[in-house]
């Protein structure tokens, strides 16, 4: 059987091309960056190098790049490397952040600092007005996502950063599920972003942030120097020849692949809404181009999603990060959907790999099993 991978937002296909990257960094002789042999000096030219086209892709400093094991440890590295010094103050972030941002807020509040999660309400993203109500004098950071890696709404960042510059706040972005599915503006307000290999066709264990130069940030890794002394240990430099390759593939891809995937997406909802219906789309505000969360009423959801993957589709109830059990996404429940609603809903996501002849199937496929689960 002919499987369908149509949850890209947990993990994505490497490109041939970044494992022919990854595999050319491995060809050389052993190396570390932090060595100042003739061995160790060609290691650091290859490492600057994978930061300058990253940087340049971004249009940003080369030193404003900073390398991490992935998006947990970016958003980590942003949030606690803000209030590692001193954890007091008032964040403002959302009800609606992915895990690494969610539970890491939290765990702060624990130690001292004072938090204000917006809701996300049905809309499924804070307004620019919400963000800018909930700002107090002792306010010391707002951190949003750029998109919901469930929903795929996105915040106005180019709003909520004129806040941020405005009221002098440091605005931290989740940019996990962003990167690759939009061309990138990076707004004056934004201060960090925080990014993931994976979600990007490159290896996983990979990922990087970028860190405005006037933001100061205490590293939460204590060691040696590297990453201008922001994330000690000898870097990944293969993941990281693999993720800059996947960076640099997307001047090539872009825009026509966020036009392919945007009309993959719209179709799959097209032939859902109306050969499985009632069926409905979580989050009305606006998406990027390859994500589609779908309630399928009548408590349909478990059913569905194990019913899917026998049938050869690989979808998913949220947040990979999340799995492990089937319970309903907690995005979708502080959405203020209802528990029925939240449990029934799957969550499909596309990549640039993704064909219109699989899209056709999962429509097909996905129908005859709603109709069968419906009686």
């Amino acid at each position: 059987m002919q499987r369908i991978y149509l949850d890209n937002n947990a993990t994505t296909q490497i490109d041939p091309e970044v494992i022919e990257a990854v595999r050319a960094e491995l060809s050389f002789a052993p190396s570390n960056p932090s060595s100042i042999h003739t061995e160790g000096q060609s290691a650091k030219k290859r490492l600057n190098h994978y930061r300058e086209s990253i940087a340049s892709y971004l249009r940003v400093k080369p030193n404003e790049i900073i390398f991490t094991s992935g998006g947990t440890e970016s958003m980590n590295l942003l949030l606690r490397g803000l209030f590692s010094l001193e954890i007091q103050g008032h964040a403002i972030s959302t009800n609606g952040e992915h895990s690494c941002v969610h539970n890491t807020l939290l765990d702060l509040q624990k130690k001292g600092l004072d938090l204000t999660l917006v809701p996300i309400g049905l809309n499924g993203a804070a307004s620019a007005s919400q963000i800018e109500e909930a700002i107090r004098p002792e306010t010391r950071l707002i951190s949003v996502f750029a998109s919901n890696g469930e929903t795929g709404v996105k915040h106005d960042l180019k709003a909520i950063g004129e806040i941020a510059l405005k009221h002098h706040i440091p605005l931290f972005i989740d940019g996990v599920a962003w990167l690759g599915k939009e061309e990138l503006t990076l707004h004056p307000g934004i201060s960090g972003i925080g990014f993931s290999g994976h979600k990007l066709h490159a290896p996983k264990g990979t990922g990087f942030i970028y860190l405005r130069s006037d933001v100061k940030l205490s590293p939460i890794l204590t060691g040696a120097h590297q990453e201008y002394g922001l994330r000690a240990g000898t870097e990944n430099l293969p993941g990281i020849a693999g993720l800059a390759k996947a960076v640099e593939k997307l001047k090539q891809c872009l825009p026509e692949a966020i036009e392919r995937m945007t009309t993959l997406r719209n179709r799959l909802e097209e032939g859902l809404l109306q050969k499985a219906e009632p069926a409905l789309i979580n989050g009305m505000g606006s998406r990027i181009c390859n994500v589609s969360n779908i309630a399928f009423p009548k408590d349909l959801g478990e059913d569905l999603l194990i019913a899917l993957d026998m049938a050869g589709i690989a979808v998913s109830h949220g947040s990979a990060c999340a799995s492990g059990s089937l319970e309903p996404s907690r995005v979708l429940t502080q959405m203020g959907l209802p528990f029925s609603v939240a449990k029934a809903s799957l969550r499909f996501s596309l990549s640039r790999y993704t064909t219109e002849e699989e899209i056709e199937k999962t429509i097909e496929i996905t129908s005859q099993i709603v109709n069968q689960l419906r009686g």
